[in-house]
């Protein structure tokens, strides 16, 4: 049971790591980066109780977005990120969220190798 607890979880940090955390890591009073945890996950169009499912059980310890590459335009920002989350129970998790989809081939992949 507790093997099918644990892909729950990663099933909804997967999801939950579509937020946008950049900068969450520098958050240091709790409530405030759980109450600003929340907002993220609402503002990446996900509901506020799985915000609250998110934060009951885990906090953001870090987040990395590709953001692009200035010095060579075509490699235009691919939408991948990372967050590291941390447990209630002190384990860590990292989830990634992939690119973005048939965007990331047209607009990354044929400008890299065109």
């Amino acid at each position: 049971m507790k093997n099918s607890k644990n892909i729950a979880d990663y099933v909804y940090l997967a999801e939950a790591s579509y937020a946008d955390f950049t900068g969450i890591s520098e958050i240091t009073d709790a409530d405030k980066k759980e109450k600003n945890t929340i907002t993220r996950i609402e503002k990446a169009d996900r509901p506020t109780q799985f915000g609250e499912l998110v934060t009951s059980h885990y906090t953001v310890e870090a987040h990395w977005q590709d953001k692009g590459n200035d010095d060579n335009p075509q490699l235009s920002e691919s939408g991948f990120s990372g967050t590291l989350f941390k447990s209630t129970e002190g384990k860590y998790v990292i989830a990634m969220r992939g690119t973005k989809g048939d965007q990331d081939l047209m607009e990354t992949d044929l400008k890299r190798y065109s």
